[in-house]
């Protein structure tokens, strides 16, 4: 079997990005909207927001089906190698 060459760390990146795109475009244009705005609310930090918004974003991650995400990216980190570690 041929072997793969090395991808550069920001391939692997725009790769990782059309995948979450691809299961970001699976949910309703309604949850978009609303997990983007909690999202910008919170701006990163879930203490910003309230309880039901939480939930609300748990609701809407659980549809976004990690581990379809997660099998698609595998090959992608394998691909990426062992660099070099400081």
């Amino acid at each position: 079997m041929p072997r793969l060459p090395k991808l550069t760390p920001w391939i692997a990146a725009l790769q990782a990005g059309f995948i979450a795109r691809e299961h970001f475009q699976k949910l309703t244009p309604a949850d978009r909207v609303l997990l983007k705005d909690l999202v910008t609310k919170s701006r990163g930090l879930p203490r910003n927001l309230t309880a039901n918004e939480k939930a609300e974003v748990r609701r809407i991650v659980g549809e976004l089906d990690a581990k379809g995400a997660v099998w698609k990216l595998a090959p992608v980190g394998k691909r990426l190698g062992k660099g070099r570690r400081r």
